[in-house]
């Protein structure tokens, strides 16, 4: 099963949020409409719905975006208010974002939020203790760390794992990765998707009966405006190959059919799956 994914976030938004403080955000120049329009545009020509994770800060301030998103029949997760990785966070302060955010959410689609994922695919063992937060205020469907990540005494590979918790299970679908000597290769998204050949990338997608595809606004953007505290390395590595991003999306699109992340847990919801107790 393929699955198509969209993290909505603004193009300052980089692995970790604090490099540009939120406060200053909103004075910034925004590309996150155009960018998420071509982005809608494109996966209209295919007739393919996809889940867009969107940040609370985004909802904030582009609520209209929010519902354009929700009426062109897509599915709605929710990506963490500030961008802050729960390892940055204490339990009460995740929980209160997490809170914040779904509630935010849930007003502007008047729909129930149930999918999630964290900043980066960045949940590790050390943050597990996120998965009994998220089952208590309703999410289900989780897309949060990278395959090969361990979590309790078992190791996560690249195929949907059901994790149990106090409040209820949740299904994690991981982002792949392919085990190389010394590398764990990802190619299903975003940046990997602008630096591999796109042969190599359809060679990887046919290999895997499951792929985890991922992609934020700016990987689209022929335009990247850059900011002095991003510095010359994340600004080469959010903006290489922008052009090629659409060519090869479009290539997948024409090649798979991808679903929603609740459209696979509603296949995947009813399959026997390794089990992860926390």
């Amino acid at each position: 099963m393929n699955i198509l994914t969209f993290d909505i976030e603004e193009w300052f938004i980089m692995d970790d949020a604090r490099i540009i403080p939120h406060t200053t955000w909103q004075g910034l120049q925004s590309r996150i409409e155009q960018n998420v329009d071509t982005i809608l545009s494109a996966i209209s020509r295919h007739n393919m719905k996809a889940t867009f994770f969107i940040m609370g800060w985004v909802a904030e301030h582009y609520p209209d975006l929010v519902r354009q998103i929700t009426a062109s029949g897509h599915e709605i997760g929710y990506h963490s208010y500030y961008h802050m990785h729960p390892a940055q966070q204490s339990p009460v302060e995740f929980e209160d974002d997490l809170v914040k955010g779904l509630g935010l959410l849930e007003e502007i689609t008047e729909q129930k939020i149930t999918a999630y994922r964290a900043p980066n695919f960045s949940v590790s063992l050390e943050t597990s203790w996120i998965y009994p937060i998220l089952a208590k205020h309703g999410i289900s469907v989780s897309s949060s760390l990278k395959a090969n990540t361990s979590l309790s005494d078992q190791k996560v590979n690249s195929k949907p794992v059901r994790i149990k918790t106090n409040h209820g299970d949740i299904l994690e679908f991981p982002l792949n990765r392919v085990s190389l000597p010394g590398l764990n290769l990802v190619y299903s998204g975003s940046g990997f998707v602008r630096l591999l050949p796109y042969p190599l990338i359809r060679l990887l997608f046919s290999f895997s009966e499951y792929n985890m595809a991922y992609f934020h606004p700016r990987d689209f953007d022929l335009h990247f405006p850059g900011h002095r505290a991003i510095g010359k390395y994340r600004h080469l590595r959010s903006s290489i190959n922008a052009s090629t991003t659409m060519p090869k999306l479009n290539k997948l699109l024409e090649s798979y059919y991808f679903n929603t992340l609740g459209e696979a847990f509603t296949v995947y919801g009813t399959m026997r799956h390794k089990t992860i107790q926390l």
